[in-house]
């Protein structure tokens, strides 16, 4: 508890300039101010359908149990902090699981860097990027209570953390595989975890095709098609990319030109790429 009020504090310090800032046009208004089902309460929508082509009813469920509360934009970023706290609380843990060798001061600088890198901007001080947060939340717990597992309902409760978590953003699919690549994991990993990845990997498949259902109208008017090799580059591109972007993040922008056709017809790849193989060795 100590260690997660320390890092409520380092999050307040860094990002406290957005706690006056109003919703954004872009998104945070979409989602929020203007999204009938959450203003109305009618949360249950959310789970029976898609908004906006998206389906992340656990984060519009959130956010609609803090809109009764208010309708004040401080509490998002109060809450935005509240969740990048407790990250870095469960980093510093997942980060002391993962290499039990290093030290304390190490675990702390690890997780300094984690809380402060100029990319949480993005999540922590737009309200909208809460989804990220709540997401990366659950996949954190979820990954330590499978760690302690040792019986069955640590086991289902871990598959319900990562199953809230794919529900408030799917980003963390990869979840499993990252899990196995770990040393320390792979030594601990007995058949019911082996057993219970698999659940995950499974659930993934499910929720990452049901977005992909909801996102196929923009997916056909702005995404041309692609060759298996085309597609390859473009992951090539988008690992070395956001490499680049841990390790030197310049400019601090977004760049919605970078879609997969821009990348392989302007030969975007070859930087990214080279990045990543260096790296890489």
């Amino acid at each position: 508890m100590k260690r997660f009020f320390v890092l409520f504090a380092v999050a307040f310090a860094v990002f406290f300039p957005s706690l006056n800032g109003t919703y954004l046009y872009w998104d945070d208004s979409t989602h929020i101010i203007n999204n009938p089902n959450l203003v109305s309460g009618d949360l249950l929508e959310f789970w029976t359908g898609e908004y906006y082509r998206l389906y992340i009813p656990m984060i519009y469920t959130v956010w609609g149990w803090l809109f009764m509360i208010t309708a004040s934009p401080w509490i998002y970023h109060v809450f935005n902090y509240v969740l990048h706290a407790a990250n870095g609380t469960m980093f510093y843990r997942m980060a002391r699981l993962t290499v039990p060798s290093a030290g304390s001061t190490v675990l702390w600088l690890a997780t300094l860097a984690f809380m402060v890198h100029p990319l949480q901007t993005e999540p922590v001080a737009w309200i909208a990027g809460g989804r990220d947060l709540l997401s990366t939340f659950f996949a954190l717990a979820a990954a330590l209570v499978l760690w302690r597992a040792t019986t069955w309902p640590w086991f289902v409760g871990a598959t319900v953390l990562f199953l809230a978590s794919l529900l408030s953003k799917a980003t963390t699919a990869p979840l499993p595989v990252a899990l196995l690549v770990i040393p320390a994991f792979r030594q601990i990993a007995t058949r019911w975890h082996k057993a219970t990845l698999g659940i995950w990997l499974g659930s993934a498949v499910v929720v990452m095709y049901i977005n992909k259902m909801v996102q196929q109208a923009d997916s056909d008017n702005l995404i041309k098609p692609l060759t298996l090799f085309e597609r390859a580059l473009t992951v090539l591109d988008t690992m070395g990319f956001y490499l680049q972007k841990i390790v030197v993040p310049w400019p601090l922008s977004g760049d919605y030109g970078r879609i997969p056709s821009a990348v392989v017809q302007q030969q975007m790849y070859w930087m990214p790429i080279a990045i990543l193989l260096v790296v890489t060795a």
